[in-house]
């Protein structure tokens, strides 16, 4: 089995957060996606809520109702959000929580509600992904560890180079039994970082937690984009007996195909 762990869908309907950092100007629908995972022998996938959509999953959620099989969900909410409503969201095909810290603070994931948040996600058998980069990573680690949830690291940690602090915090959490590291996006860090990261992330941890997801449809990087080269770029960073589980068996386990 193949499954695209990460990738966003959006269409005209939806309604645009109001802190948006960005917009984008086309539609990218969820069949449009999965007309692409047809094509290149991809048999299931996770979509991702956008940023740029903030906690209005309802897009997500359609999508998820009408694809229950194929199909898994990480979604968005408010660190103050009950106990119900995320059982409700994992009833609806969510199996993780995301937390966009680019440009935000992380200090709210310290304090109480953002420790309930935590708590409540691991409780109910939520894991918590995370998109950050950096050397944000040193302090953002630490609370997330703590709480017992999974944790899901986004874009191998967006790293600036593989001897920056930040990725160095990640090299030593991704040795941990539930810390996962989405293998993506390689053009959100700098030229050459991002395969010399997987590489590192291979030798040291190993490859049981790591997922491939090809970020469908790239936002903000679409320019010369294709599936097949998102699907090729991981192939000299690894094993080639490891391709298998990066690019389904491991998402299978965490996602619950």
């Amino acid at each position: 089995m193949r499954i695209d762990a990460h990738a966003h869908a959006f269409d005209a309907s939806v309604v645009l957060a109001q802190d948006r950092r960005y917009q984008p100007d086309y539609e990218a629908p969820a069949e449009a996606w999965l007309a692409q995972l047809d094509a290149h022998g991809i048999h299931c996938g996770v979509l991702v809520q956008p940023s740029f959509l903030a906690t209005d999953n309802s897009y997500l959620l359609g999508v998820l109702a009408r694809y229950p099989e194929r199909l898994r969900g990480v979604a968005v909410a408010e660190l103050t959000a009950t106990a119900e409503e995320l059982a409700d969201l994992k009833a609806r095909g969510v199996r993780a929580m995301r937390l966009n810290l680019i440009g935000r603070s992380h200090r709210g994931l310290k304090d109480i509600g953002g420790r309930r948040f935590l708590s409540q996600c691991m409780e109910l058998g939520l894991a918590v992904e995370v998109q950050a980069e950096g050397d944000a990573w040193l302090e953002i680690l630490p609370s997330l560890l703590v709480s017992g949830a999974p944790i899901v690291i986004d874009h191998l940690g967006r790293p600036t180079s593989p001897r920056c602090p930040g990725f160095g915090a990640i090299l030593d959490a991704a040795a941990l039994p539930r810390v996962w590291v989405k293998v993506s996006a390689p053009y959100r860090s700098p030229p050459t970082v991002a395969g010399a990261c997987l590489a590192l992330l291979a030798k040291r941890a190993g490859t049981e937690r790591l997922i491939w997801g090809s970020d469908w449809p790239w936002t903000q990087h679409e320019a010369g984009r294709s599936m097949s080269e998102a699907m090729r770029w991981i192939t000299p960073h690894l094993p080639a007996s490891a391709l298998p589980s990066v690019t389904g068996g491991n998402a299978a386990r965490l996602f619950g195909f």
